[in-house]
């Protein structure tokens, strides 16, 4: 910033202005309900009104690895990630927005977050039907047959 005062002497005054780094402010998002197995998608929005890199990480609360996105400044400040749980029940999601440029006044990078609950409800169990079909055994023999299924970490007994 540059001020100049002009009077019946001619004076320059010069003065820097440094703004601080904000901090990301993510969109918040509502509680959401999948089934389990089913593939979803979040949608993660953010501000920042700096050109900054950002680094976005998004935990789904059921210990999957961590996948951290870095975003250049100027991009766009959305992305999609997408998820499936194995398992039904209450997860919480915890997102992350990393300010790669500037620190707080403790030395800590600036982090915007936002967490919601995903409920996943239990889904049946995908058997081949064409196993399950009738048959006539004769009296006296014996009579074995066997199917697959899948149904995450489920446990069941047939």
């Amino acid at each position: 910033m540059s001020i100049q005062m002009m009077t019946q002497r001619s004076c320059t005054e010069t003065s820097v202005v440094t703004s601080n780094p904000m901090t990301p402010v993510v969109d918040s998002i509502g509680d959401l309900q999948v089934d389990e197995l089913q593939s979803f998608v979040v949608p993660i929005a953010f501000t920042d009104p700096g050109d900054d890199n950002w680094t976005v990480i998004v935990d789904f609360g059921d210990q999957s690895p961590l996948q951290p996105l870095t975003i250049a400044g100027g991009d766009l400040q959305t992305f999609l990630p997408s998820h499936s749980y194995f398992q039904d029940g209450a997860y919480t999601v915890t997102i992350e927005v990393v300010d790669n440029e500037g620190f707080d006044r403790r030395g800590r990078n600036r982090v915007g977050r936002e967490s919601f609950v995903v409920n996943v409800l239990p889904t049946a169990p995908d058997v081949d039907e064409s196993l399950l079909q009738k048959l006539i055994v004769d009296e006296g023999t014996s009579w074995t047959r066997s199917a697959h299924f899948f149904d995450g970490p489920d446990s069941w007994v047939g």
